[in-house]
């Protein structure tokens, strides 16, 4: 699946960054290897640092091994992009965690696939 990612950080009640990842891509690392992925099924979830795996920051999500990571290729974690202010936001979620304040997730999904596409591989949460 291909769409955008519209990220809103905010921070202390200010917006800090307002940004688009274009072209996001969710799917497996290689797309020949497995199925269709999709975006994390929205909500409000807090944030935590890992202590396994490639990323640092994870969702408590329903779905197993969401992490906040850069880039714009996503098996269906948010995605904050490969520009400057992924590595601030990352720097400035994790400082807030180490010093033991809560931080939440909230993932907001819009889909504006064509109802063909849609109907072909719907979200498993509409």
């Amino acid at each position: 699946m291909k769409g955008k990612t519209e990220i809103k950080y905010t921070a202390n009640g200010q917006v800090k960054y307002d940004y688009t990842v274009e072209d996001t891509i969710w799917g497996e690392d290689n797309l020949s290897e497995g199925p269709y992925e999709h975006p994390a099924e929205p909500g409000e979830f807090p944030i935590y640092l890992s202590k396994s795996g490639k990323y640092k920051i994870g969702i408590r999500h329903p779905e197993s091994g969401i992490k906040v990571h850069g880039s714009r290729w996503s098996e269906g974690c948010p995605n904050l992009g490969n520009g400057p202010e992924r590595d601030a936001i990352l720097s400035d979620i994790e400082s807030k965690l180490t010093s033991g304040k809560g931080v939440i997730a909230i993932l907001e999904v819009t889909d504006n696939r064509s109802e063909e596409e849609k109907s072909a591989r719907p979200l498993p949460y509409e």
